[in-house]
């Protein structure tokens, strides 16, 4: 599927649940379907989390997307490399590899500049996948963008930093938009 599929997805489970307004987070690829629902079903995203988004133009290609995942089980606690490690093999290459290749066909930089609602980039201070500068960059892209790092984590911050995740969420949720607009820079 392609992100719009996943994102068309979405919407339609949300609608079956007859949910007309939500704050939506997506982790890494999920980022980008996050985006993309907000983008194309604006009525419906209250607040869009970005937690450890990807894929930073600078790195957009298979090869350099495979070894920054690699070099994220080096940063990231045992349990969740397991994590990791556990869905590669549960799922086998060809999986990874099909999504892969959606993945890198997104170009999340390009949808963000249409999202209207506040967006939250959350990233780990350890991420390889999701690197500072581009987080920035993705957050000051949005209209009324934000960039919380969290200390010491790495791409799946929400294993291993979840309450500091969790905090940063809610106080996002409950916090009104900006009025400058401009990206929030890293607490």
């Amino acid at each position: 599927m392609s992100v719009p599929d996943y994102a068309a997805a979405i919407a339609r489970a949300l609608d079956r649940q007859q949910i007309c307004r939500a704050t939506i987070i997506g982790h890494s690829m999920g980022s980008q379907f996050a985006v993309e629902l907000a983008r194309v079903r604006p009525s419906l995203v209250e607040r869009l989390v970005l937690a450890a988004p990807v894929v930073d133009p600078a790195r957009r290609t298979a090869r350099q997307q495979s070894l920054d995942l690699v070099r994220d089980l080096v940063v990231e606690s045992p349990s969740s490399a397991a994590l990791v490690t556990g869905d590669f093999l549960r799922t086998g290459p060809r999986y990874f590899f099909t999504e892969l290749r959606a993945m890198l066909d997104y170009r999340i930089e390009a949808g963000i500049s249409e999202v209207a609602c506040p967006v939250l980039v959350l990233r780990g201070e350890n991420d390889p996948i999701a690197r500072r500068g581009w987080c920035h960059d993705l957050a000051a892209s949005a209209r009324d963008g934000r960039v919380i790092e969290i200390a010491g984590a790495g791409h799946v911050l929400q294993h291993t930093a979840t309450r500091a995740v969790a905090t940063a969420i809610a106080e996002f949720h409950a916090a009104g938009p900006r009025a400058d607009g401009a990206a929030k820079r890293a607490r």
